[in-house]
C-alpha cells in the first residue's frame, strides 16, 4: 500500500518556475505539500480516507536533499510523517519513508 503510493510519487516530477540562484524552502515546501495532498486525494488507496496535510516543514540536509515532516490529520488525529526530498534544478521530487502511513489500518 505505501509501496504503491510511493511510486507513484516519486515518479511525479514537479516543474517549477525557475528562480536566480535555486529554489527557495518555502516554494520548496509549497510545491511538496500541494503534491503531497493531491497524492493522497487521488491514490485509490487513500482517497476513501479523507487524510488531511494540515502542516508541512522541510529542513535542508545538503544542496539539494531536504527532510520534510508533515502532519496528517486521520479520523481526528494528527500524525507525522517523513520524506526525502530531492531538488534538481527545476525538478522536485519526493518519497513518503518507509511504514510513514503505518498509523492507517490495514
Amino acid at each position: 500500500m505505501v509501496k504503491n503510493l510511493a511510486i507513484m510519487v516519486i515518479t511525479m516530477l514537479v516543474l517549477l518556475f525557475l528562480v536566480g540562484c535555486g529554489l527557495s524552502e518555502q516554494k520548496i515546501s509549497n510545491i511538496v505539500s500541494a503534491s503531497l495532498q493531491k497524492s493522497l486525494n487521488s491514490d485509490p488507496q487513500y482517497m476513501e480516507l479523507n487524510l488531511k496535510l494540515k502542516e508541512f516543514k522541510i529542513v535542508e540536509q545538503n544542496n539539494n536533499s531536504y527532510q520534510g515532516i508533515a502532519t496528517i490529520e486521520y479520523a481526528k488525529a494528527l500524525h507525522e510523517v517523513h520524506l526525502d526530498i530531492i531538488v534538481d534544478g527545476s525538478k522536485v521530487t519526493w518519497d513518503l519513508k518507509p511504514g510513514s502511513l503505518s498509523f492507517i489500518p490495514r
